[in-house]
């Protein structure tokens, strides 16, 4: 399935812009795409003054649904399981546009995005 190229370029936007350059060797926002399914990851690099290994954990999974043209917002839990945003914040409302769901990651109401 090939997402909204608009759609995909607001999340890439998004990544980078959490991702100040000079902080790109030890950490950094990433978006990992894989068929309707688009992971933002924090990555963090171990050890960063020796080239240690990345530390990749999930923060938000977008998915969208060619049928209705719309997007749903997925939270992480503790075990880096997804789940429906809207189950652990009931007044959340799945608005269906990348940007909306891209404010409501920045503004994290509930702080289980960035903690």
């Amino acid at each position: 399935m090939t997402l909204p190229p608009a759609d995909l370029a607001l999340i890439e936007q998004y990544c980078a812009a959490g991702s100040p350059a000079e902080f790109a060797d030890r950490a950094r926002l990433e978006c990992d795409v894989k068929g309707s399914v688009v992971d933002i990851v924090e990555a963090t690099r171990m050890d960063a003054d020796f080239g240690g290994d990345w530390l990749r954990v999930p923060a938000a999974r977008l998915s969208y649904s060619a049928a209705t043209g719309s997007w749903t917002l997925y939270c992480f839990d503790r075990d880096s399981r997804p789940q429906r945003h809207d189950l652990w914040e009931p007044d959340f409302v799945q608005p269906g546009t990348v940007a909306e769901i891209l404010a409501e990651i920045e503004a994290d109401p509930t702080e289980i995005f960035w903690g």
